[in-house]
């Protein structure tokens, strides 16, 4: 009976196998829900903060074209510009970061809770193999997660060029 596969499975697990799975850290995840609902919050954050979003990016723009022929030639002058450019970059992207990081944790916790075992952490040697690795990657899971995340990648940037083809012009106007 104990060499049969999770699906040929009939009975549910006993309330003690549950119990010490989840003590070990094994518990259910669904990383569609985890990825739906990241992609909905930022899609709301983009939503509620497009404008502010357009004004620091056109500011980094403007920031950036205002540099002088003198300015180009001063190595000083240039370093001091990057690093200018690169803090109002992750001062706009900050808050995206901020909730994405937030997200992930709220829909993990909403999955299954709070679940931290270092022992989980520790790296295992046995999943260093090579040959496994390889038949891992060519695997018919392997080719499925492809084409599903084929397919998201291709609906997304399908609505994007569709969203900015239609608005684009209005917002550069």
């Amino acid at each position: 009976m104990s060499d049969q596969s999770s699906q040929d499975k009939t009975e549910k697990a006993s309330p003690q196998k549950v119990k010490k799975a989840r003590q070990e850290g094994q518990i259910p995840r669904a990383k569609e829900f985890t990825t739906a609902v990241i992609f909905m919050a930022v899609a709301l954050y983009f939503y509620s903060q497009i404008n502010s979003i357009w004004e620091s990016m056109f500011g980094i723009f403007r920031y950036n074209m205002s540099l002088t022929k003198a300015d180009l030639e001063n190595p000083q002058q240039m370093v001091e510009q990057v690093g200018q450019s690169l803090g109002m970059i992750i001062e706009m992207l900050l808050p995206l970061f901020t909730v994405i990081i937030i997200v992930t944790f709220g829909s993990s916790m909403v999955l299954g809770g709070w679940m931290f075992r270092p022992a989980n952490m520790l790296p295992k040697l046995s999943k260093l193999n090579p040959l496994s690795g390889i038949k891992r990657i060519f695997s018919t899971r392997s080719l499925v997660e492809l084409v599903k995340s084929t397919i998201k990648v291709t609906v997304i940037f399908g609505i994007l060029y569709g969203y900015l083809d239609n608005h684009l012009q209005p917002l550069l106007g």
